[in-house]
């Protein structure tokens, strides 16, 4: 049969849960965190504004070309 857990039990066992986890985040490992998701925007959004404007570029050289093949 299926032992029943006490609530106190059970607020004991998600209290210790947290304290452990709030032991291994510190300021430092925060800060980490914030770093790498900052360098990861960065660096997707120089490659898209890289892939927009050699699309840009792409299509200005297009238009120049039509343009002298047209004269």
């Amino acid at each position: 049969m299926i032992e029943r857990v006490s609530l106190p039990d059970v607020a004991s066992y998600t209290a210790s849960a947290g304290v452990g986890v709030y032991g291994l985040v510190t300021a430092q490992w925060v800060g980490v965190v914030i770093g790498i998701l900052c360098a990861l925007i960065t660096a997707g959004v120089s490659i898209w504004v890289k892939l927009r404007d050699d699309r840009r570029k792409a299509e200005l050289h297009a238009a120049q070309m039509r343009a002298l093949e047209r004269r």
